[in-house]
């Protein structure tokens, strides 16, 4: 069994390897050990958002210029995300630690942009 905690920020995950045992380094943002919620627990944290939403012009031509206020507010059906070339890497590293995981508990702050988070 695995269990594998997702915190926002690399200080907030080190927060909870000291709460839970979980030996780490001064900058590790990922670590792995035995505690109460399973013999392999895994800390790992994002840096903030790994995700942005899509620009405008993504969804058409017609929003390219930023200032027309007759296709503005922009509602798209579904807002669609972009991955930034520099967060590929992380991302590439927590979503492999939870695709083994059991269990996945969120531990991101206490806002909406952590909604985001497994869909």
């Amino acid at each position: 069994m695995t269990t594998v905690i997702l915190a926002e920020k690399p200080d907030q995950a080190r927060k909870y390897m000291d709460g839970l045992g979980i030996k780490h380094t001064a900058k590790q943002h990922l670590a792995k050990g035995s505690t109460f919620l399973d013999p392999n627990t895994v800390v790992v944290s994002a840096a903030g958002h790994l995700l942005e939403l899509c620009e405008p012009e993504h969804y058409g031509k017609q929003y390219e210029d930023r200032d027309n206020i007759e296709v503005l507010p922009i509602m798209p059906s579904r807002f669609d995300y972009d991955l930034p070339k520099s967060n590929v890497g992380l991302y590439s590293e927590i979503k492999r630690e939870i695709e083994k995981a059991n269990t996945v508990i969120v531990s991101t702050d206490m806002d909406n942009e952590g909604t985001r988070v497994g869909q």
